[in-house]
């Protein structure tokens, strides 16, 4: 083994050389490390999702606090009564807030793979869904967000 402390050494201390071939610790031991892994979740699986759990809510506020400095200084970039607007629409359309919920559903279980490329642009993106009519709740398609807007102009105008 070689460290990378010496400048006479060139080659890093994670590799040896076996037999005239250079490999590194986890490249040689990656099936008992998996399995370790593997193991290690299994026999703390509790305690690990406790700690997540905390870390999770940790973040949560930091993450609050940051947002709200952050709006302070630059703005919002919606309309005052934004939260008013989308509980309105919900109220005015509770079938296609259904129908959105059961695909979200089926996207989280599996059922349905969201695409990571937009079909319509081919830009790799935060993909949504655009229900061309909420007939039934698979009746959709993924889209990009500038897609996605300018399909609901088309639908406007």
């Amino acid at each position: 083994m070689q460290f990378n402390f010496c400048v006479y050494y060139t080659k890093s201390w994670t590799s040896f050389n076996y037999g005239g071939k250079m490999e590194t610790y986890y490249q040689r031991n990656k099936k008992k490390i998996l399995a370790y892994g593997k193991q290690y979740y299994i026999d703390h699986h509790d305690e690990l999702i406790a700690k997540q759990r905390v870390y999770n809510s940790k973040r949560k506020e930091h993450q609050a606090e940051y947002y709200r400095e952050w709006y302070k200084e630059n703005g919002r970039n919606r309309a005052d009564n934004y939260i008013e607007k989308i509980l309105e629409w919900t109220d005015a359309f509770p079938e296609r807030v259904r129908i959105q919920r059961l695909l979200r559903y089926a996207i989280k279980i599996g059922k349905v793979i969201r695409p990571e490329i937009c079909p319509k642009c081919g830009r790799k993106a935060k993909i949504q869904a655009h229900h061309v009519n909420y007939e039934h709740f698979m009746n959709f398609v993924f889209l990009c967000a500038s897609c996605h807007k300018i399909e609901h102009n088309k639908n406007k105008g």
